[in-house]
């Protein structure tokens, strides 16, 4: 009868020894995270927490910001997690057992979605926005990344930290693929006014022989603000040929949108920034815009306390020509009142809109596209 025994004893031992070490194993792994749940920067907590706001919980993102940059260090390790062998070929080696235990067992030996917890370790960083600034090398190569949705979320993670990844933008705007080239156009289109500083880089790539940088060089730019509007006028003025055709490429689609350069401009001339108010009268007379509002603005700054504006906003008029006759007796006034230098610029504007309309006068009417 022992004999008889003894056999599927000898057999169900390797079962039941498997049972107790996976037990154990799966006990110690609930005892490491319970003791260091308690802890609010711990490993665990973190990951748990960038899973869930990336799920859409929000309660869980506001955590993430609270912990800030304390939990950068765990994000970084995140973005890096690859899937052990062992992981992915012990829960097949899980014995037949009844069906809960085994389900259990399985869902707690299972290795996460690599590409899943990339995704919402970098988008957590976004989160957490400016305290993530250590992480900015990381997230500018990971513009790169072929997996997934990692370089959609590494780009809206360097625009909500906003301008302290500018820098490491336009040096990434060297790289050599069009795709990483591309990717950070996109991302400091993302960050808007505050990527400022990667203008005149992102002015040079204008005129770039692939067609798709250049229509994203083009967004980029319409969506950097009065410092890009008054970049793009200049150069549609005063740059090479090649140069003043995709600047006007870009000003027809600033014009059809609703950040219209002549929008642009307008609040600049009302600017306390001296500066900004001269700025915005060159950039007019560059722009020749045949608005009445245009022009009035300009007539508007002939009284500015400031010289070098009213200066400015004469030559401007003088360069719009036929459509600033409106402006003609305010001119004729300053030639012979004002001091130079403006006299003498007032005169030259009143010369060159006459002349204009003359011309115009005998030339046979233009349709108007």
């Amino acid at each position: 009868m022992c004999s008889q025994i003894g056999p599927p004893l000898k057999k169900r031992l390797p079962q039941r020894i498997t049972v107790l070490v996976i037990g154990l194993v799966v006990g110690g792994i609930l005892t490491l995270v319970y003791l260091s749940g308690k802890n609010s920067v711990s490993r665990p907590r973190i990951k748990s927490l960038c899973q869930r706001a990336y799920s859409g919980d929000a309660r869980a993102a506001e955590s993430l910001k609270a912990v800030g940059s304390n939990a950068v260090p765990f994000l970084i390790e995140l973005t890096q997690y690859r899937i052990p062998r062992w992981r992915t070929r012990l829960p097949a080696r899980v014995p037949k057992m009844p069906f809960p235990l085994r389900q259990q067992i399985v869902h707690w030996l299972t290795p996460p979605d690599a590409a899943a917890l990339h995704e919402a370790a970098i988008r957590a960083l976004g989160i957490i926005g400016q305290d993530a600034r250590d992480a900015i090398p990381l997230l500018i190569r990971a513009l790169q990344d072929p997996e997934g949705k990692v370089p959609w979320e590494a780009a809206r993670s360097l625009s909500n930290i906003g301008k302290g990844s500018v820098p490491a933008l336009i040096t990434a705007l060297q790289e050599e693929t069009n795709s990483a080239r591309g990717m950070a156009i996109y991302t400091l289109g993302l960050i808007g006014s505050e990527a400022h500083p990667a203008i005149p880089t992102l002015l040079s790539i204008l005129t770039h022989s692939n067609e798709q940088v250049r229509g994203s060089t083009a967004y980029a730019l319409t969506r950097l603000g009065p410092e890009a509007v008054l970049a793009i006028i200049d150069l549609a003025a005063h740059g090479s040929p090649e140069a003043r055709a995709a600047a006007a490429d870009v000003l027809r689609q600033l014009i059809s949108s609703p950040e219209s350069p002549i929008l642009t401009l307008r609040l600049m001339a009302a600017s306390e920034n001296p500066d900004a108010r001269r700025r915005a009268m060159q950039a007019l007379g560059d722009l020749k815009p045949t608005t009445t509002i245009a022009v009035k603005t300009l007539m508007a700054a002939l009284d500015d306390s400031i010289p070098e504006v009213r200066l400015a906003a004469i030559k401007a008029l003088g360069n719009i020509g036929a459509k600033a006759v409106i402006a003609l007796p305010e001119l004729n006034q300053r030639a012979e009142e004002q001091k130079e230098p403006e006299r003498a610029a007032a005169k030259l504007a009143t010369e060159r809109i006459e002349a204009d309309i003359a011309v115009k006068a005998v030339s046979p009417p233009q349709k108007e596209n």
